[in-house]
């Protein structure tokens, strides 16, 4: 996604990737196996998550996704699709256009309305 917000709307790619990254990890802290790619245990991807919370301070992964808004906000990183320009009209056409080849190595299976929700909960 954060190609797309690059290219459609002159946002760098960092600050494309800061965008979405909170309700991505939030998606991520939250995954049932069901949601899992073929092959991970659920206690790899929990084992995982709690190994990135603890990097950062934090007693649960759950809590990743607003340290991250909250690191953002000490940055004056503005953050939300809508302010810069991310129309909500666009939010399923962006969500169509991802590759599913550059999720697959993601240990969460992230479907077209996965990605829609991701972009919908970070407008």
């Amino acid at each position: 996604m954060p190609y797309a917000f690059t290219k459609q709307y002159g946002i760098s790619h960092g600050h494309a990737v800061a965008l979405t990254f909170g309700a991505f990890a939030a998606a991520h802290a939250t995954a049932p196996a069901k949601c899992l790619q073929p092959g991970l245990p659920l206690e790899a991807h929990e084992a995982a998550m709690q190994t990135l919370a603890n990097a950062l301070g934090l007693d649960l992964p759950t809590s990743i996704a607003d340290w991250f808004g909250s690191y953002c906000a000490s940055l004056e990183l503005d953050l939300g699709l809508i302010r810069h320009g991310v129309m909500e009209k666009s939010l399923a056409a962006i969500a169509q256009s991802v590759n599913p080849e550059r999720l697959s190595n993601n240990p969460v299976a992230m479907t077209e309305s996965d990605l829609l929700d991701i972009l919908q909960a970070s407008r």
